[in-house]
């Protein structure tokens, strides 16, 4: 076998030369280990580089779809006024509620306002199923209610699906009030009107007050009328921020500022907070629940603090559950969107300037009833406050 030696292996017949061993081979091309970890740690550096990048990106996406839903519903309260004179109200809507059928405490007067823009945002059959379930107000779990409905959600809040297929579903808009917390839920007193005050804002007690675009003196494109604020997770209240109401906060006497110094580290607030997280039927467990409610925390806020700042209740239930500063924020980084009358959408920073965070002038305590806690004239709480007035003579906008 010229010079070979056929041996048997396994079998098999194995080549060798005349010293015994096998054939020698070229060898195919191949990486050294070296070369191997030095190629990982490129593809390493290009994906930490290109990763931020690529998640500002869909950021950038989620926030400005946000921002074109923000924009459908200022639009729909335009269509909403066109047909009927007036913008949805607070509570006690015209459409949903009346005194003489429905009496004062019926629970359809808890209906808020993205209920009665349903039909002007492609979502007339939620409406109808609203309107013609008499027995069945905003916080029951029943449709339209537990409807989710995505004009009503920003894609950048990671609990916009975090709720139950048969629960109440949840909101990530507000409508403004204003620059002052108050309770308009009060039932008595004579008259009615004596203690429901105007709180500033576009969204007022439909009972009382009946807000048209021609109520807006400052300026439709000076005045905000929606912004945004965090959903809380389902199955229990946290300390974030972004998803509930700091309770037993002593702000009713000592001002704003007693609110806004709950503020912990990592967004986070150091209040108390509801003791059983599993109380699914205390609606301060959190805020953007339900988008059908008129209660404050689900639907509601004002320009008193800044955003990305505390809200607070200086109770823990029904009895003063109106008795809150609530505060827009959202997971967008720096900063909230909020859409003015016009329908024009802007960034507002949480460096907005927010003027001295005290309560008004001459004012020494909160009292629902207080004729001192209700004020005219510029907002003391200085560009933001501005931007929530509809009639208060400023002349702030954002730059």
């Amino acid at each position: 076998m010229d010079g070979c030696v056929s041996l048997l292996a396994h079998g098999k017949p194995v080549s060798r030369n005349s010293r015994g061993l096998r054939p020698e081979r070229r060898a195919g091309w191949a990486f050294t280990l070296v070369e191997l970890l030095v190629v990982i740690a490129i593809i390493g550096v290009l994906i930490a580089l290109l990763l931020p990048a690529v998640q500002a990106a869909r950021e950038a996406a989620r926030r400005m779809a946000c921002t074109n839903n923000m924009k459908q519903l200022v639009l729909a309260c335009h269509s909403f006024h066109d047909k009927g004179g007036y913008l949805p109200a607070y509570n006690y809507q015209k459409e949903f509620w009346n005194p003489t059928r429905d009496g004062i405490e019926s629970d359809r007067r808890a209906v808020g306002w993205l209920a009665v823009i349903l039909p002007y945002i492609e979502q007339s059959a939620a409406y109808d199923i609203a309107i013609s379930e008499y027995q069945n107000p905003a916080w029951h779990d029943v449709a339209p209610w537990t409807t989710l409905i995505s004009t009503f959600l920003c894609p950048s809040d990671p609990n916009t699906l975090t709720t139950p297929a048969n629960l109440r579903k949840p909101t990530s808009y507000h409508g403004c009030t204003g620059d002052i917390n108050s309770n308009l839920w009060q039932l008595t007193g004579t008259p009615l009107r004596a203690e429901v005050r105007d709180v500033r804002g576009i969204f007022q007690r439909g009972d009382c007050f009946s807000i048209g675009f021609g109520n807006i003196n400052d300026g439709t494109s000076n005045t905000i009328m929606v912004s945004e604020m965090g959903i809380a997770q389902h199955g229990g209240q946290t300390h974030n921020i972004r998803e509930g109401v700091g309770i037993n906060v002593g702000f009713a006497h000592s001002g704003p500022k007693a609110c806004w110094d709950i503020r912990g580290p990592g967004g986070t607030h150091t209040a108390d907070i509801l003791p059983d997280p599993n109380d699914q039927s205390n609606p301060w467990r959190g805020t953007g629940k339900r988008w059908g409610s008129a209660l404050s925390n689900q639907a509601y806020f004002q320009t008193t603090l800044p955003p990305n700042g505390p809200s607070c209740s200086w109770d823990r239930w029904f009895q003063d559950h109106e008795q809150a500063l609530l505060t827009p924020n959202s997971y967008h980084q720096g900063g909230v969107n909020g859409a003015m009358a016009d329908g024009g959408v802007r960034f507002i920073p949480e460096t907005i300037d927010y003027g001295e965070m005290r309560y008004y002038t001459g004012q020494t305590a909160l009292g629902m009833l207080d004729t001192a806690y209700f004020y005219t004239g510029p907002s003391t709480f200085g560009v933001w406050g501005a931007l929530g007035t509809r009639d208060g003579g400023e002349t702030q906008s954002l730059p």
